[in-house]
């Protein structure tokens, strides 16, 4: 049903309201990997050090580190940035009955950003080896344009299978593969004062709510020598396309490369793994502020803690392991500007990830560091 709402104040809560209701959210086209609390906690610097099924997302040849084989029963996660300034701002607009405290309103918008993600998958793993099925979902709404106002949506909603393997190359040398399925829904719209003045949800939707269907493809390099490890990612290898299933279909994923370094050092009761990632290595549109990801974990038993650099803004994140249940917790920032310093849009995330283990010889183990450091000695 087509419903037209007229009036200022009236237009622009109703709009907003509208969007932040839908069940689907919204993305960083540049940054859509797939969320891993754990990653984000440490700068996003993870492409070198992975070792477990988030090596799909970030270096498929890092499946070479995962030990044991292992049952991911399900790691559902949410996030969403710091929308404080923009509730006051609403909260002026619903207050207000006069066309100046709506302009003012607009103005207290400019620049400000909404954004929300949630998603889970499950399926199982093993050395040089994932399948895993996924569904995530993220949503932003910005407000640009100081001379025309607009508000830039983006909306996108993916499901599908994750498959990945690895392989040694050369001593020390892995390559790697992931393929993916993907069903998405999911558009951009640049929002006009035209129909802020006069909302038709529905016309939003049809631009919104586009499908189609497609299947990437990324490829990995992994190099250890010792306790230092470098990788090469290379994501949606000839760009990711997809086929509509109506008359419009989703935006393409452009390919980017990037490099990175780590370590893992073990100690008795600690381990530490200091990494850094350089991202969009092939892209000379992305400034240099937004290519370099820094990071530090530091895996104690059943506790784990991190810290790092990303976009420029420092990034923080722990872990609890309760035998075969982990809660992660990350606060990272997103540079929505054209340089780092510009445009800061801290973002928060929890995930839970339930996971049951097992080693070569079928023995059950638990998530924690100490069992993990078992696996390794074994191995």
């Amino acid at each position: 049903m087509r419903r037209r709402l007229r009036g200022s104040s009236l237009s622009l809560v109703s709009f907003l309201f509208f969007f932040f209701l839908q069940d689907a959210q919204a993305v960083d086209v540049l940054n859509y990997r797939g969320y891993s609390a754990r990653a984000l906690g440490m700068g996003n610097a993870f492409s070198a050090i992975a070792d477990n099924s988030d090596a799909l997302y970030y270096n498929p040849a890092a499946l070479s580190r995962v030990r044991g084989f292992r049952f991911l029963l399900v790691d559902p996660y949410v996030g969403i940035n710091d929308i404080t300034e923009v509730q006051d701002a609403l909260t002026d607009v619903s207050d207000s009955d006069d066309a100046d405290g709506f302009v003012t309103t607009i103005r207290e918008l400019y620049g400000q950003n909404v954004w929300a993600a949630g998603g889970a998958k499950a399926g199982f793993y093993m050395p040089n080896f994932a399948a895993i099925y996924y569904a995530q979902a993220e949503f932003t709404g910005l407000l640009s344009s100081p001379s025309y106002p607009t508000y830039d949506l983006t909306y996108k909603y993916d499901s599908g299978v994750h498959v990945g393997f690895s392989f040694e190359m050369l001593p020390g040398l892995h390559a790697g593969l992931g393929v993916r399925t993907i069903d998405r829904t999911g558009g951009e719209l640049p929002v006009s004062v035209e129909i802020l003045e006069d909302l038709d949800s529905d016309t939003i939707e049809d631009y919104l709510l586009r499908e189609g269907s497609g299947v990437g493809a990324d490829f990995g390099l992994l190099y250890e020598v010792g306790a230092l490890k470098w990788a090469f990612s290379w994501f949606n290898v000839g760009n990711t396309n997809f086929t509509a299933k109506e008359n419009q279909r989703p935006t393409s994923e452009q390919q980017y490369m990037s490099l990175g370094v780590g370590a893992e050092i073990d100690l008795p009761l600690i381990t530490i793994r200091p990494a850094a990632d350089f991202r969009f290595i092939d892209r000379s549109d992305i400034p240099l502020g937004k290519k370099m990801d820094l990071g530090l974990e530091l895996d104690l038993p059943l506790l784990s803690v991190r810290g790092g650099f990303h976009h420029g803004y420092y990034t923080a994140g722990a872990s609890v392991d309760l035998f075969f249940l982990r809660m992660d917790a990350a606060t990272w920032a997103e540079e929505l500007g054209g340089y780092t310093g510009q445009e800061e849009d801290r973002r928060y995330m929890v995930q839970l990830v339930l996971e049951l283990g097992m080693d070569a010889d079928l023995n059950i183990f638990t998530l924690d560091a100490a069992s993990r450091r078992q696996l390794k000695q074994r191995r």
